[in-house]
């Protein structure tokens, strides 16, 4: 699989004006380019203020990497297309289309135990490249009703949103939260349903 190409499809996300942030700190996490390219998925908790007033951050900017190595450099502005509090989702719209980027395809997916698991996204740690982690599927836990995928990789707090893989490069979830233990993952298939939704609507 070729990693560093699929990178080119997992962006740093810079959410501004968030009420949830101390004034004049951006609110940063990553995601994952989608659909028709057009759109970027990534966790809810980046964008808007899920655990109170539920209000939106004043600007969106989605930042898009060369290559592997190299710190994001290019910008595109974008809109919040939907958000899901619960689930902890949502899907941004870019403002300007951007070919450099693969987009991911969104599907549900079957694990084995002990299946390796990559996981690409901008963890802040280590400077503003990008991080490759790797780890295993360790099984699920359902937490507030809902079910997530349990793996033994780093998941640090600027991987949220940004994008799990299997060995072959197939996206299975979105990476939520995590600690020195356990890291949680939103299946693809739930994240599935939730574009479908979102963009139905």
């Amino acid at each position: 699989m070729d990693w560093a190409e699929l990178a080119l499809s997992v962006v740093l996300v810079q959410a501004d004006g968030c009420s949830f942030v101390p004034s004049g700190v951006s609110s940063t996490g990553s995601g994952t380019v989608v659909l028709d390219g057009g759109y970027v998925l990534t966790n809810a908790h980046v964008v808007v203020d899920i655990d109170g007033s539920g209000k939106v951050c004043r600007d969106l900017t989605v930042w898009f990497t060369r290559s592997f190595e190299e710190e994001p450099s290019d910008w595109v502005e974008a809109n919040l297309v939907a958000e899901d509090g619960r689930l902890d989702l949502a899907v941004l719209q870019l403002r300007a289309p951007v070919p450099a980027a693969m987009s991911i395809r969104i599907a549900e997916q079957r694990l084995e135990p002990g299946e390796a698991i990559r996981i690409l996204g901008y963890p802040g740690m280590g400077g503003m490249t990008m991080t490759l982690t790797r780890g295993a599927y360790s099984g699920i836990v359902d937490y507030d009703g809902e079910t997530y995928i349990k793996t033994d990789a780093d998941i640090s707090e600027g991987n949220s949103g940004g994008a799990a893989f299997d060995e072959a490069g197939v996206f299975i979830g979105v990476p939520t939260a995590g600690n020195e233990q356990v890291g949680l993952l939103i299946p693809a298939g739930v994240a599935e349903q939730f574009l479908a939704s979102a963009l139905a609507s």
